[in-house]
């Protein structure tokens, strides 16, 4: 099919008096229908998150070693940086190595370090490994019991907690800027407890004494309140299972993509506070803000519905009740190898070696299929070499005899076959429906990794299911690609549009937005000939992270003439928790510092010899 493009979480903590410790919900509190999830690291007042105040002596027990007090660990010492982790928050991965190195840094200057890890969930030989890899050398303990957690007070996974020699709290939140929920900077403008350090070590008071840290939050002891009555408790038994079983377990479980599992009560200790604010704020699972309705549906929209929604959070805020056990549903094991099976074509990129630390890291490689003769496919798979390493991926088809793109423009055929993020990895195109592939084809592969923390490669795995024989149907693919665009400095709300009018009728069945991260919403709508207006797709909330295609339950037809209009929103502002670099003036490209839009439609008609 041919197309003519037209582009047209305050908690007062740390040692405060007990009368006021617990008085009023910090403001990300999960259960305050009114909060919202502090995504990015900003300043607080110190005076009422206990800064100023003395810590209590307390015992420090380490996965190896001998217990000792606090007083103890800081005799002959200048002071001592005590910072909450977790093997599971993707925060606190990417903080870990940088910990280890300004542990490296500030040990001989005088400087404890010491770790604490109150996520229930996490096991010991996890911690041990999490602290060895990361180079963390200092006492690592398992809060378990939540002893020092409660002791501390602390908020998140990455608290920091600066003490001098006479333990008087200086300094406590963030270790810097760079990393948020859903975000990173290309460096960190702001080293909060490096300064921190640095001070202490000079005798100077730090000139920011309180930060939030942003990081996954913490499951603390809560005052009591008001329980609903036992039969309008949901149970983890009665309804949660299920829910869980049918929206998270495919990513959160034992081999998923997720960073930890969801498949036992087990699996939820030291996690209900997170579970809860982005169930509540809709990060989790993951859509764009897509809802189902507009006159279509789409098939496996990984939707939470309101009542299930209202059932997960009523069950986390009643201190999640088991209920009468009874069978849960059965997870389908993950297979062993590829989800399609064992695929007759399997490509890898040539890796790239991503720095210890820095901005995302774009890559293009170009590779051969290897095949010698027309073939058809119905599904792809991607997969990292390195968990985590990628962030997301564009799979592009280049036919012989196509130009090969310059490395700064997009590819000529506009073909984009395949996109992979954490969520995404698999298409599967519709039974008796193929994708064919010209004899010595090319694919493009433009992968955008993040730096995790120490050197290492990145590269890509690509799988493809070949048919036995022609379909009956061939998948055309074709973008909406935006004209050249700019972001000014500061501005929250570029608006960018494009179009693309069908020069036959068409049976669209999938669409596939891309934008980066300044994307912050996109809407798509059909206008036909005769003057009608058709919403397709309406993603309020855009997050890069998840490339997410949306196949059509039904296939939607329309008539040629029909234009398709696609308008983006770009937020290029400092209140934008995912813009990397809000000072900069910011162009459309495919680098990873650009900006890009592009709506790829997925369209299907009868094979044609």
């Amino acid at each position: 099919m041919h197309h003519t493009l037209r582009i047209a979480l305050g908690l007062f903590v740390l040692l405060a008096l007990p009368a006021l410790a617990l008085r009023s919900p910090p403001p990300n509190d999960p259960d305050d229908p009114h909060a919202r999830l502090e995504r990015m690291a900003r300043e607080q007042d110190p005076d009422t998150l206990g800064v100023g105040r003395t810590l209590d002596d307390l015992l420090i027990t380490p996965l190896a070693g001998e217990p000792r007090r606090l007083s103890a660990l800081l005799a002959g010492k200048k002071g001592a940086v005590l910072v909450m982790t977790s093997t599971g928050c993707p925060i606190s991965r990417k903080y870990a190595p940088r910990l280890g190195t300004l542990e490296r840094a500030h040990t001989p200057r005088g400087i404890v370090f010491i770790y604490i890890n109150a996520v229930a969930a996490e096991t010991p030989d996890e911690m041990r490994t999490h602290a060895r890899e990361s180079g963390m050398r200092g006492p690592y303990v398992n809060d378990r019991s939540l002893t020092l957690a409660q002791a501390l007070q602390a908020r998140t996974t990455s608290e920091a907690f600066v003490i001098d020699a006479s333990r008087r709290l200086i300094y406590r939140g963030a270790i810097d800027d760079q990393y948020a929920i859903g975000a990173t900077l290309d460096r960190p403008r702001r080293t909060f407890l490096n300064d921190a350090l640095v001070a202490l070590e000079t005798g100077k008071p730090p000139a920011i004494g309180a930060t939030w840290a942003p990081g996954c939050l913490l499951d603390l002891p809560e005052p009591a309140r008001p329980q609903p009555a036992p039969a309008d408790t949901p149970t983890y038994y009665g309804q949660v299972a299920a829910i869980l079983a049918q929206r998270c377990t495919d990513c959160h479980r034992a081999g998923g993509t997720g960073p930890f599992g969801l498949e036992t009560p087990a699996h939820i200790q030291g996690r209900a506070s997170m579970m809860q604010a982005v169930i509540r704020d809709g990060l989790m699972p993951p859509t764009h803000g897509v809802e189902p309705g507009d006159g279509h549906t789409f098939a496996a929209l990984r939707h939470l519905p309101d009542d299930e929604r209202r059932t997960l959070l009523a069950w986390l805020r009643a201190g999640r009740p088991l209920g009468d056990p009874a069978p849960t549903p059965a997870l389908a094991p993950l297979p062993q190898t590829w989800r399609i099976g064992m695929p007759d074509i399997l490509l890898r990129t040539q890796p790239v070696t991503l720095p210890a630390d820095g901005p995302l890291v774009h890559t293009r490689r170009i590779l051969p299929l290897g095949i010698d003769t027309e073939t058809w496919i119905d599904a792809i798979e991607m997969r990292p070499t390195d968990r985590g390493t990628i962030e997301h991926a564009l799979v592009w088809l280049l036919a012989p005899g196509q130009p090969l793109p310059a490395p700064d423009t997009m590819p000529p055929s506009r073909t984009m076959l395949a996109a992979y993020s954490v969520s995404d990895s698999l298409v599967q195109w519709p039974a008796g429906a193929g994708v064919r592939l010209p004899a010595g084809a090319f694919v493009v592969v433009d992968f955008y990794s993040r730096p995790m923390g120490k050197a290492m490669p990145a590269s890509l795995r690509i799988a493809m299911r070949p048919l036995p024989t022609p379909p009956m149907s061939e998948v055309n693919f074709t973008s909406i690609v935006a004209p050249p665009f700019e972001c000014l400095p500061g501005d929250p709300s570029t608006a960018v549009d494009a179009s693309l009018t069908l020069d036959q009728p068409a049976q669209i069945i999938a669409i596939r937005p891309s934008m980066r991260w300044r994307g912050r919403a996109l809407t798509l709508h059909a206008h036909t000939p005769a003057g009608g207006v058709q919403p397709l797709l309406a993603a309020p909330h855009y997050d890069t992270r998840w490339q997410i295609r949306y196949a059509f339950a039904q296939p939607q037809t329309l008539p040629a003439g029909t234009r398709l209009a696609a308008r983006g929103i770009f937020d290029n502002s400092e209140a934008n928790p995912a813009n990397p670099a809000p000072n900069a003036r910011v162009t459309s490209g495919p680098g990873a510092s650009d900006e890009t839009m592009l709506v790829v439609i997925e369209t299907l008609s009868a094979r044609t010899e």
